[in-house]
């Protein structure tokens, strides 16, 4: 193990490889057109251009915020609420909320 390679030592980011891809309905990027070229089957979902962190964190939030809640909307079945018995875990749900909750919207997405 090299310098630094203890507990809680976080491995080097990698370039990303087609396998990654591999059993996934949909590949989101950011500011990432390479990665169309290595998945070339309309899975790629492009967020570019959006606003940078160091430019605002509210801004940039706001930015991925809207963004999360159209491809949850765009996802999810007209029915999906009866589906989970649960409205209130309906990805439609996010779409009036003031904070983005991603552990309701796992538990939606997972049914549990």
């Amino acid at each position: 193990a090299g310098a630094g390679a203890g507990a809680g030592a976080s491995p080097a980011p990698s370039p990303f490889a087609r396998s990654d891809a591999s059993g996934v309905r949909h590949v989101v990027t950011f500011d990432q057109p390479v990665i169309a070229t290595i998945v070339k089957d309309g899975r790629v979902i492009a967020w570019d251009g959006l606003p940078a962190f160091s430019d605002g964190y509210d801004r940039a939030r706001a930015a991925i915020v809207a963004r999360v809640r159209e491809l949850v909307d765009s996802l999810a079945p007209p029915d999906s609420a009866a589906a989970f018995g649960a409205p209130g875990l309906h990805p439609k749900a996010f779409r009036n909320s003031s904070m983005f909750d991603t552990t309701a919207l796992t538990r939606c997405f997972l049914g549990e």
